[in-house]
This record gives structure tokens, sequence and C-alpha cells, in this order.
């Protein structure tokens, strides 16, 4: 089945040859942090490096992304590298990295989970989409099994019609994912014996109104109560808009476990055109939990300044101002100036 799904992906990546655009980015930079001793303290940014290929024709095609990062010890990563084939215009069959999708659009982001494997997808009418992704747990010694590979299941449906859109979707979840071995190097781990297991979400999004986009999704994890004790249902609401170039968001979750939790946050965002060569954006919000206790966890404020000096080469200067106001104890702000320059093509 592995090498099934690479065939495909070499198939879809050799036609994409034909016709491949590249584009890439290149940056780099300095954070300065105001310690509490009013001392600057300086990291060097990463080296950060990016590649894209993508090619392919009118019903096929490839992508590939690389990405590598230097000076903070990590190396080379693949993003999404995958292939895909259309079957006229109803069907869409995909293999590779990041097959998942049909996510939901309130503040939980449901959606199938991301995985190596394959997806169709199926499009019969405008606006529905729906289909499968098989694929292999991320890691394990158990991941190569068959049965792990239907089992690690996805299902998933959108529709979208001119003021409204939903989605719903199905993850299974195989043995190696629920279950939990025992570690001879760890004996605090506790064994948990694995089996199918599965979470559901669903939600909806109105864009009827002109001043407001509501937004509502919720699921439940661990249905089957596999690996784990108990289930944990949640809902989530959010709503968002834009006023003369103000954006505003408001959000607030709910996980129905013993006590109840709640957390909720918001956000303001606004930027402006100085000059055709350089962008102002202003930024601020904070992030709260409600229940079991009252407590900001966060509340921050950031300018940015970006600057293009052709389509080619860009810089960015950033300031933020960030406030942990745990219950009980005094405010703690930081300060951070981040400097920033890349080359893209």
């Amino acid at each position: 089945m592995k090498k099934a799904l690479i065939v495909l992906l070499i198939l879809a990546v050799a036609g994409g040859l034909f016709a491949v655009d590249i584009s890439g980015k290149v940056s780099t930079g300095i954070n300065f942090a105001l310690t509490d001793e009013d001392i600057p303290v300086s990291a060097t940014e990463p080296v950060k490096a990016e590649l894209n290929f993508t090619g392919g024709g009118d019903d096929w095609g490839a992508k590939i992304g690389t990405s590598a990062t230097r000076l903070d010890g990590s190396g080379l990563s693949v993003g999404d590298a995958f292939g895909w084939v259309n079957f006229g215009d109803i069907f869409t069959l995909s293999a590779g990295t990041g097959r998942g999708g049909w996510g939901t659009a309130g503040p939980w982001e449901g959606s199938v989970d991301e995985a190596l494997g394959v997806k169709l997808e199926v499009k019969p009418i405008a606006g529905l989409n729906f289909g499968i992704r098989l694929g292999f747990p991320n890691d394990g010694v158990k991941a190569n099994k068959l049965a792990n590979f239907f089992q690690e299941t996805g299902i998933g449906v959108t529709y979208g019609a001119d003021a409204f859109s939903i989605a719903a979707g199905v993850n299974l979840y195989s043995e190696e994912t629920t279950g939990v071995a025992a570690d001879p190097d760890d004996p605090t781990v506790v064994p948990k014996e694995g089996g199918l297991d599965a979470s559901f979400y669903a939600g909806f999004q109105y864009t009827g109104l002109s001043f407001v986009t509501i937004s509502v999704d919720g699921g439940m994890d661990n249905a089957m109560k596999k690996g784990a004790d108990e289930s944990t249902a949640y809902l989530g609401e959010k709503f968002s808009g834009d006023v003369s170039g103000l954006g505003w968001e408001v959000w607030s979750k709910q996980k129905f476990t013993d006590p109840l939790s709640v957390t909720a946050g918001a956000k303001l965002t606004y930027g402006f055109d100085l000059t055709d060569a350089a962008h102002l954006g202003l930024e601020a919000g904070a992030d709260l939990t409600i229940m079991d206790e009252f407590n900001f966890d966060d509340v921050y404020a950031k300018v940015n300044l970006d600057y293009k000096f052709n389509g080619n080469v860009s810089t960015g200067f950033e300031f933020k101002l960030t406030d942990t106001m745990e219950k009980g104890k005094d405010a703690d702000i930081a300060a951070y100036l981040k400097w920033t320059i890349g080359f893209s093509f």
C-alpha cells in the first residue's frame, strides 16, 4: 500500500515537470527583548529558507514544498508533497502528505486530520465536496500494519451556498494512535490498551449579514473511550467582521468536562498603506479563561511596519507588548522588537 502511494506521487511529480512553477523565500533578522532590568537582550532570528515546486496540467499536477532553518539546531523539512489527478469534473484523487481537509470555520477549526495517505474528493454539484482519506499513523512500530492504514480513516463533507456553509467529518484512530505502550526507561508511563476510536466534528458559518460573520462548530473527541478515561464534547462560537478597515473578532470555546471549561478571546486589527512600498499594521488582543476560574491568560498589542524595496526584497519591523495577568500575581509586561529582511522569488 505504501509503495502504491509512492508510485502515484512519483507519477504525478514526473508529469508535473512539464510545466513547473518555482517559488521561494530566504529571510533572517534579529530580536530584542526588554527584560525586567531594562537590559536589552538580543537573539538572532534563524535563517529560514523555503522552496516550492508546483507543476501539472488541467487535470493533474504535483506540489512539493521544502523549508530549512539554521542557527536553532533544526535542518531541512518537507512540507506539502503530493500529486493529484482529476477524473472529469467530479472526482479528484491525490496521494502524499497533508491529506486532510473539510474544515470548519469556527474557533475549534475541526477538520479531517492530515496524514500521509490517499484522499478521494467527490464534487457532484456546485458547492458540495465530500470524500474519504486513508492514511498511516504518524509513528510507531505498528504504523505499517495494513489494518492500521484502514483504521486511520477520515471522512468529511463541506457545502457552501451564497450566505452559509457547513462542514462535518469523522476521524477514526487505530490502536497505534489510541494505545500507550510501556516505557522501560520511564516507569511513570502508564500503559493503556488501544483500539479503534473516533472523533467527530461539525460546524456552520453564516455570511448573510453585512456587519458580522457568524461561525459555530463543535464535536466530540475520544468517542469510544479507547486509550483515555472519558470522552470530551466541545462547542465554540466566533463573531467577526470589518468596519471601515478595522477588523474585529470575538470567540468563545466550551469544553464539557467536570468542571466546565470556558475560554474566550478578542482581537482587533487595522492596516493601511503609508506609501506604495510601506505598510503599517496594528493589532491588539486578549485571551482569557472564564471558567473554572477567571483569568487573563494573555494580553498583547503590536505594531508592524513592512517595506518593499522591489518585487523581491522586503524588510519589516515589529514592536510587541505582552502581559500575562495571572490571578493573584503582579502584571508581567514584556516588550519585544524584531527586525527581519527577506528575499523572495
